[in-house]
């Protein structure tokens, strides 16, 4: 395999109004488009895109979503509550990141019939294109120092097997385990008992210094899931303690 690159634009940086958060602040999102490592940091995302949801606490859409959840039920003294990683990508650590994946290559055994590469060149290559994090603004070049940049194929790709990852070590080691935990790249929808609530989320945060959560409690019977990916789906709950109903989905 040969790689060329036949582009030398920098990659430019830019924001996208995150519009369902109090005070509309900005996603950075660094363009890769016609760069160097563009095409470069697309097939390393097609080789990894396969590794991806094969963890029980992870859902792939909100088909799958409703499917795991729609047969559960609600006590008395547990809350749904959505647990939310503040900045992923431009949190995560990279080093980190890069041993999820080479451990689940090297766990993979239909990586030879998708490349000729071994894990650890992969991780080799996928390490310096996370890294390879420098943008044009304003007429400058900077450079990211932490995380990895939005807007670079791979990105995507490589947070989600981070957080399955996270999500597997931090409820293997947790006191008091979610009944539920559902997660979509850096969101989820969880259900835990109320009074291990707290302990659950200073729990999260103990795990990695860099990957902070904040936590969204139900109101109203109703909590919001990944609204950027799922267009707003909501869990809506009636009557907040079931017996026989199961839980609806209403899109808005």
């Amino acid at each position: 395999m040969e790689i060329k690159p036949r582009h030398k634009q920098p990659p430019r940086i830019y924001g996208l109004p995150k519009i369902h958060k109090l005070e509309i602040p900005l996603r950075p999102i660094v363009s890769c488009v016609n760069t160097f490592a563009y095409e470069f940091s697309a097939h390393l995302a097609d080789i990894l895109s396969q590794l991806t949801a094969k963890s029980d606490y992870t859902v792939t859409n909100s088909t799958h979503f409703l499917s795991t959840i729609s047969h559960e039920r609600i006590q008395e003294n547990e809350v749904m509550v959505s647990f939310d990683v503040e900045s992923l990508f431009t949190n995560m650590p990279i080093e980190m990141a890069v041993k999820a994946a080479l451990c689940k290559l090297e766990n993979d055994l239909g990586l030879a019939d998708r490349t000729n590469l071994t894990p650890t060149q992969i991780a080799d290559l996928l390490n310096f294109v996370l890294r390879s994090t420098y943008f044009q603004y304003n007429g400058s070049i900077q450079e990211q120092k932490d995380g990895a940049a939005m807007g670079s194929p791979v990105s995507v790709v490589i947070g989600n097997l981070y957080m399955e990852e996270f999500e597997e070590r931090a409820i293997a080691t947790a006191t008091f385990k979610p009944k539920i935990w559902k997660g979509y790249v850096d969101d989820t929808f969880t259900i835990v008992g109320k009074v291990h609530l707290d302990g659950f989320l200073q729990h999260l945060n103990s795990q990695q210094p860099t990957i902070r959560f904040t936590m969204e409690i139900e109101k109203d019977n109703t909590i919001p899931f990944s609204t950027r990916q799922f267009q707003g789906i909501q869990m809506v709950f009636s009557p907040p303690v079931f017996t026989e109903n199961p839980p609806t989905l209403t899109n808005t």
